[in-house]
């Protein structure tokens, strides 16, 4: 009997440091994240985010460090349209404090060719109607029409109703997996290819 609590506690421990990291741990609407603090995660990865977005008024930014969440481990998200902007940033890393890398937002601001309608509004989670259109960057290839009730990072509640470009990433996270703002309520989303710039 004590032989086989013995090899459960060795395969517990085992196991424990096998799959669990420690990692470090803090949120901060800037870069400097001077309230850092040692957390341990299970499954061996920690985690570091960077996010901005602008919502035609204010620009919000948040960076974050801990565990790691494995549906955004190397997400680079990229939506932009009329008065919007969103940029998110996601490294995970292996090993014991390894996530004290430096917070970073790439960008790629070079056209690409493709274009989608654009349109904006923070009042109404209506459909927002415009014959404008956006000129998409990077890896920007799908158009999206989101429409929804966000909170913001410092708490203010709008009512958002945007079209515009966006990558796989934002579109595959289904725009719900963000570290800073929260979406209290969606009306509608939908991702479609783009239409080639005619020019």
């Amino acid at each position: 009997m004590k032989n086989l609590l013995f090899l459960s506690l060795m395969v517990h421990a085992l196991v424990a440091s096998v799959f669990s990291v420690k990692c470090y741990s803090c949120s901060s609407t800037n870069r400097t994240c001077e309230k850092v603090i040692e957390i341990e995660c299970l499954g061996g990865q920690c985690f570091t985010a960077s996010e901005r977005f602008y919502n035609g008024v204010k620009t919000f930014e948040l960076f974050l460090k801990g565990c790691a969440c494995d549906e955004l481990c190397g997400g680079q998200g990229r939506a932009t349209g009329e008065n919007i902007e969103y940029q998110f940033n996601g490294v995970c890393c292996t090993g014991d404090d390894c996530n004290i890398d430096e917070f970073r937002l790439p960008d790629n601001k070079i056209p690409n060719g493709l274009q989608c309608p654009t349109c904006y509004n923070n009042i109404s989670t209506d459909e927002c109607v415009s014959d404008m259109k956006v000129n998409c960057t990077g890896n920007q290839v799908l158009c999206y029409d989101y429409r929804a009730s966000m909170q913001n990072p410092d708490g203010s509640v709008l009512q958002y109703s945007s079209k515009g470009c966006a990558n796989k990433f934002v579109c595959d996270v289904n725009f719900d997996k963000h570290i800073g703002l929260i979406e209290l309520y969606r009306e509608h989303l939908n991702c479609t290819a783009p239409n080639p710039d005619p020019q």
